[in-house]
């Protein structure tokens, strides 16, 4: 263990911290993952046994809009997620990534909430699956 990961182990974080998976390795992990569709929302899980706050990231083509409705959609689904990870409904070591299918209008925060509700089942059922 190099001495960035043992200073990570002995970190503690706010209920409402949320980390971005960065690097090509992890791209790849989670890329290999199922892909399952809730709503307007399309979601890749992983579960590790690590003690680190959820991971996220987005997947949002330009063909769904400009930049501006992209950004308000990843700030409604990050938003979503951390109140799920603040309730201890996603649990540490989950990493999530998340994409919007096409589509002419914009999601509302409603439709978003009740896609990530669903997700947070399917996690759930995953992590009793692992146990």
């Amino acid at each position: 263990m190099s001495t960035q990961e043992n200073n990570r182990s002995n970190l503690t974080f706010k209920d409402s911290t949320l980390f971005k998976i960065r690097g090509l390795k992890n791209w790849e992990k989670i890329s290999k993952a199922p892909v399952f569709s809730v709503g307007p929302l399309w979601y890749k899980t992983l579960i590790n046994q690590d003690e680190m706050p959820p991971r996220i990231a987005f997947a949002i083509s330009k063909k769904y809009g400009n930049a501006v409705k992209r950004n308000r959609c990843k700030r409604r689904i990050k938003e979503v997620v951390r109140s799920l990870s603040t309730d201890q409904k996603i649990k540490k070591g989950t990493w999530i990534l998340v994409g919007v299918k096409h589509s002419n209008r914009e999601i509302s925060f409603e439709e978003i909430q009740n896609s990530c509700n669903e997700l947070y089942e399917k996690i759930n059922d995953e992590y009793q699956k692992n146990q």
